[in-house]
């Protein structure tokens, strides 16, 4: 068994293989490697792992004797994607627009649930999210954006976009579906895509709380190209775009406090 340490105000709380929380406060991601016998397909059930009905134990073989040392493991755990990134436990986005009942993902939809915790109140987080210019400051799969329809930004207005995946790049269209100021914003991709973001933002004293909920059907190449990660991998990897935007944003911060101590006109 193996853990990964995830600074706080990024993920859910887990719980450590001691029992106890970690003293500096940093979360733990669970993950157990699946063991080959766990791997071998169960014929009579129509070719499905034999893990996957819920209830169900695997029966013991001869090589599963376990000792005092395996933690007390009973079946795989995998708390990141559990709790983040299983969109079987609620609902899930059908059409893009509007939830439906919960249902099992399709092999290439993915959907992934991140909570965060910005340091900076929500006047400042929120211009970030609902502007795709401002994303490649803390994207950096975000390689380009360019609005295509004139005027402010509002609803409907759309973007000409590419993003960065490892050495490939996806081109698609980006589309302003719903806006409440410094509360919620929605975005549509077009295919590769196919994905609903929305971004919810709520004040917590002078820190926002975000619960950004992306869903996606990947199409064509990106299939390959992505598709592959797992979900507690894809979770990660979306959770760190707000350890950087904390980062900009307290740059700014220091910056403009820097600027007012030395060009303010001193008061008496």
């Amino acid at each position: 068994m193996r853990w990964t340490r995830i600074m706080p105000d990024v993920s859910q709380p887990a719980t450590w293989p001691s029992g106890r929380e970690p003293d500096d406060g940093s979360f733990s991601a669970i993950f157990t490697p699946i063991s080959p016998r766990e791997l071998r397909v169960d014929a009579a059930s129509g070719g499905e792992h034999p893990d996957s009905t819920p209830g169900r134990t695997p029966p013991a073989g001869p090589g599963d004797a376990r000792g005092s040392d395996d933690c007390g493991r009973r079946e795989p755990r995998n708390t990141l994607t559990s709790v983040e990134g299983d969109a079987s436990a609620g609902e899930v986005p059908t059409d893009g627009r509007r939830r439906g009942p919960a249902s099992t993902l399709r092999r290439w939809e993915r959907h992934v649930v991140v909570h965060a915790t910005v340091h900076h109140p929500v006047e400042a987080v929120f211009p970030y999210l609902a502007d795709p210019m401002r994303w490649h400051e803390f994207a950096p799969a975000v390689a380009y954006r360019r609005q295509i329809d004139d005027g402010p930004i509002r609803v409907g207005t759309r973007w000409m976009s590419t993003d960065r995946i490892g050495p490939f790049r996806a081109h698609f269209i980006d589309t302003l579906d719903e806006l409440e100021e410094n509360r919620r914003v929605v975005w549509l991709s077009s295919a590769p895509w196919n994905a609903r973001v929305e971004y919810a933002c709520r004040r917590s004293g002078a820190m926002t709380l975000v619960e950004a909920d992306y869903f996606g059907d990947l199409a064509g190449a990106l299939r390959w190209q992505a598709g592959w990660l797992p979900r507690w991998a894809t979770h990660l990897i979306l959770a760190q775009d707000f350890r950087r935007l904390d980062r900009v944003l307290t740059r700014r911060a220091r910056a403009a406090r820097r600027w007012r101590q030395h060009h303010e006109a001193p008061t008496r």
